[in-house]
């Protein structure tokens, strides 16, 4: 990756029962049988979340699995997606906001946050008003070598 490389983000939106509603986070979802593997899960769940097609991405490599530590029985694979040129985005209606954010240019830092124990103070990035904390913080630590 290079020094001015911009990330997707997307903003949850609110949904009851939902520990990650309103959290910024980067575009994924969960695995179906009909998907075959996950290279194909991730460019679906690309494709339904935020209107990106295959034909935009060129696929880089798998980082670390990961699980959340609100869910310790979910596994997340992180695949990272190169696209050549920014392409446009069209929000699924889980989500409420986007930003083309520079992955060098997120300032890391501690920040309060309202998890679902109420306000705690984690280890973040933030740019503006995403601040980016849990598993998207460490998958985001991973990418940049952290």
């Amino acid at each position: 990756m290079t020094v001015d490389s911009d990330i997707l983000l997307v903003k949850r939106g609110y949904r009851s029962g939902d520990p990650w509603s309103r959290h910024w986070a980067l575009p994924g979802g969960f695995w179906k049988e009909s998907d075959g593997n996950l290279l194909n899960t991730a460019l679906r769940e690309v494709l339904e979340e935020v209107g990106v097609g295959a034909e935009y991405l060129r696929l880089l490599g798998w980082l670390t699995p990961r699980s959340p530590r609100n869910r310790p029985e979910l596994t997340i694979y992180p695949l990272v997606f190169l696209a050549e040129e920014r392409p446009p985005v069209r929000l699924a209606d889980e989500l409420e906001d986007y930003r083309w954010a520079p992955l060098y240019g997120l300032g890391r830092g501690r920040h309060v946050v309202e998890t679902s124990h109420g306000p705690s103070e984690v280890d973040a990035y933030a740019w503006g008003d995403v601040v980016v904390w849990g598993l998207t913080y460490t998958i985001l630590r991973d990418l940049r070598g952290e």
